[in-house]
């Protein structure tokens, strides 16, 4: 009666409370789409039966994608939720809000901060990742404080797509903090490791590397929270022993006695010094050599003082790899450079009957990478015009795509030791490393990027080089035994 007189929210009410859901669903998809008062009267009632996914198709029907969002999740179909997130931004919050909930009950703090942030409560989830990093540093897991700070570094990176020009700076330095403490914590992490246990797997080497990399990253800034001076000290003067080299070993002892020993460490701080002698010995061998100018550096430079090339380190064993940076010069566009890069260098001597492409070039013939710098010149970034570009080999030369940020081109100036980088972070290593990481861990040790991402990325190598990083995923459909990204 209520429907033959156009009362179909009354009829609605009557179908829902008699329990006669299937005549409601009848009802419904009989409903003409115009009559869109009707339908999201229907769909009310549906919710209040239980029938969530029928009443999620009328309000999809509606157009009203914030509703269809919030009975998905009520109804657990996080996968159509998620489709939904991504298809309609502002359906978002509805999505991965309740999703954050549901992992901060279920002690997944990490995935609860990650969706925080894909539901745009930047507070939040900044509150929930200081908190993790300082548990981790209480705890000290400085492997996990240097993940979640790069976790940080993503999530500010991929804020700068979406935002305008007053929060980008802060979003900009808010970006590199982040990835400056996770770089540190990282290479600390194996230095606390080599003192505090009894056994490691890592190389004298090695070791060596990532303290004299975290010290030489505090010469102009603080130490974070959590870091020691007394461990690296102190692994640096066991690695020196080790590597023969006496001098430093003692250095760094001296630098020691100047800390409050810990009491379980003073007796083989003791027996370290009567072992260490004055004795110079492969000092020289240690210290970072300038791949620009091509001379060494003091032992705890960032940069070469000399031609003022900035370092660049692996992520895997902290030493300087063989890069030297490079921009095209003002005038040549990131396309035009790559471009040019692919080319094949003309010969110098051509028979007259032979067709050759000429490139007119701007430059003499003269390498900007071996030629003798501008003493003036403070910036440290090698300029390449077109002639040069043209002369490099693709083979020599890393791209690394890091948007919205510059693009950063280097040149391997050892072309036998291939230089990769990690497509999901876009940090660097020797490919050797980086293969060895992907074996042993199932993952790259920085960002622990799963190798089966990797492989799937399509990452262009003009050269050996990442591509660009999409930013944070959305995370799968979450079963009983796993929820993560």
């Amino acid at each position: 009666m209520y429907l033959a007189a156009g009362d179909v929210r009354r009829a609605a009410a009557v179908l829902r409370d008699s329990g006669k859901t299937h005549m409601l669903i009848e009802l419904a998809r009989k409903m003409d789409k115009g009559s869109s008062e009707s339908l999201r009267h229907l769909a009310e009632a549906l919710v209040a039966a239980g029938e969530l996914t029928t009443a999620a198709d009328l309000y999809q029907r509606l157009g009203d994608y914030r509703r269809v969002g919030q009975l998905a999740v009520a109804a657990g179909e996080w996968s159509r939720a998620f489709a939904l997130a991504r298809d309609h931004p502002e359906c978002k919050k509805d999505v991965y809000l309740p999703y954050a909930h549901r992992m901060a009950q279920e002690n997944k703090f990490v995935e609860a901060q990650k969706a925080y942030h894909m539901a745009g409560d930047w507070q939040t989830a900044l509150r929930v990742l200081t908190i993790l990093e300082q548990g981790a540093l209480s705890e000290e897991r400085f492997s996990d404080a240097a993940h979640l700070r790069h976790l940080l570094a993503r999530q500010a990176l991929h804020s700068l797509h979406t935002s305008d020009s007053s929060e980008r700076a802060t979003l900009l330095r808010q970006y590199e903090k982040s990835e400056w403490l996770s770089r540190v914590y990282h290479a600390y992490d194996a230095v606390h490791r080599s003192v505090h246990e009894p056994f490691s797997l890592s190389q004298p080497d090695g070791l060596l590397h990532a303290a004299r990399y975290v010290l030489s990253q505090l010469t102009s800034a603080p130490a974070p929270p959590g870091l020691s001076m007394f461990c690296l000290y102190l692994c640096m003067a066991k690695q020196a022993k080790q590597l023969n080299a006496g001098l430093l070993a003692r250095q760094m002892l001296d630098k020691i006695l100047g800390l409050q020993i810990p009491h379980k460490f003073q007796e083989s701080v003791e027996l370290l010094m009567l072992k260490s002698g004055r004795q110079a010995g492969r000092e020289e061998d240690l210290v970072p050599l300038c791949w620009r100018c091509r001379r060494h550096a003091p032992l705890m430079a960032t940069h070469c003082p000399r031609c003022r090339h900035v370092f660049v380190h692996s992520m895997a064993t902290h030493e300087v790899l063989a890069l030297v940076q490079f921009v095209p010069e003002t005038g040549i566009s990131e396309e035009e450079a790559l471009d040019l890069i692919e080319r094949t260098a003309p010969p110098e001597d051509v028979e007259s009957d032979q067709d050759v492409l000429v490139v007119h070039r701007d430059t003499d013939n003269a390498d900007p990478f071996v030629d003798k710098f501008d003493e003036e010149d403070d910036g440290g970034v090698v300029v390449c015009g077109r002639a040069a570009l043209v002369r490099l080999s693709a083979g020599c030369v890393v791209v690394v795509r890091r948007a919205p940020l510059a693009t950063l081109f280097y040149r391997n100036m050892l072309p036998e030791l291939p230089v990769t980088t990690c497509p999901a972070c876009h940090t660097l290593y020797y490919t050797e490393d980086y293969e060895v990481q992907l074996v042993t861990r199932g993952h790259c040790g920085f960002c622990r990027q799963p190798a089966a991402c990797d492989q799937s990325e399509d990452h262009e190598r003009v050269r050996g080089s990442s591509t660009d990083d999409s930013g944070p995923s959305s995370p799968r459909t979450p079963r009983d035994d796993q929820a993560t990204w």
